[in-house]
């Protein structure tokens, strides 16, 4: 993905962290799985492993940004900002919480009886009790990740040659470029194995990598590079040239 020269210099986040560091959780996991089932396991597929902890990571940085967005309000390009970062970081603080249970993941406290009886996994969380708590949350950030993440950018970049913002009112609060990859990442994470099983195939091996736990991964990055690259262009009066490197 090239980015254009302009005149108008923006800092965003840098090229190495939102074009190559998305593809590598994928390698990783291939490649620990064709170690050792084991190994991957341990190191990939535990509460406390690489994929968790990192989308959890991802969603405590999306949160800070978040929050430092919501108090430095008054220097975003448009005043209803605000209330979306509030909402925002409100929404971070959820999927984070809801990722680690609330933090039992890591200290291991017991789950209240009255929470376990009603919990499909016994955790201390909400998403495993209903979908209206899981699925709804999940479909509509895939829907706005999808249209806003994707769509909206490439067709920027088709109609004006350059990866930039949309004008108008929602223009400020548009992903740029640096969020494309994350979000077709997550777009289509699990687009494989429903292939294989499309065709009455088995799922290879070296295949099975839990989709559902990687785009929770990718959804985690996505909102960081957003929030990150919010903070870095918030002094911006127009929607910018998306993705010049760092």
């Amino acid at each position: 993905m090239t980015t254009p020269a302009t005149s108008t210099a923006v800092r965003d986040v840098p090229r190495w962290l939102w074009l190559w560091f998305p593809p590598l959780i994928v390698v990783a996991q291939v490649g620990t799985k064709m170690i050792d089932e084991d190994f991957y396991k341990a190191t990939m597929r535990h509460e406390t492993g690489i994929v968790e902890l990192s989308t959890v990571l991802f969603l405590v940085i999306a949160t800070i940004f978040g929050v430092r967005l919501f108090l430095d309000r008054e220097r975003l390009p448009a005043k209803w900002m605000g209330t979306w970062m509030l909402l925002f970081t409100l929404g971070c603080i959820y999927f984070g919480g809801e990722e680690a249970s609330w933090g039992q993941h890591y200290f291991g406290w017991g789950t209240p009886e009255a929470l376990a009886a009603v919990n499909a996994q016994h955790e201390t969380n909400l998403h495993n009790i209903s979908g209206l708590f899981d699925q709804v949350p999940r479909a509509l950030l895939g829907f706005g990740v999808f249209i806003f993440g994707v769509i909206v950018p490439i067709v920027m970049r088709v109609r004006t040659g350059e990866w930039r913002s949309p004008a108008g009112p929602l223009g400020p609060a548009i992903p740029t470029a640096v969020c494309v990859p994350a979000a077709i990442l997550t777009s289509v994470i699990a687009f494989p194995e429903r292939i294989v099983e499309a065709f009455g195939h088995p799922i290879p091996y070296w295949m099975d990598i839990s989709p559902g736990e990687t785009k929770e991964y990718y959804f985690g990055l996505f909102l960081m590079l957003y929030a990150w690259s919010l903070w870095r262009r918030r002094t911006q009066p127009t929607a910018p040239p998306a993705a010049q490197a760092s």
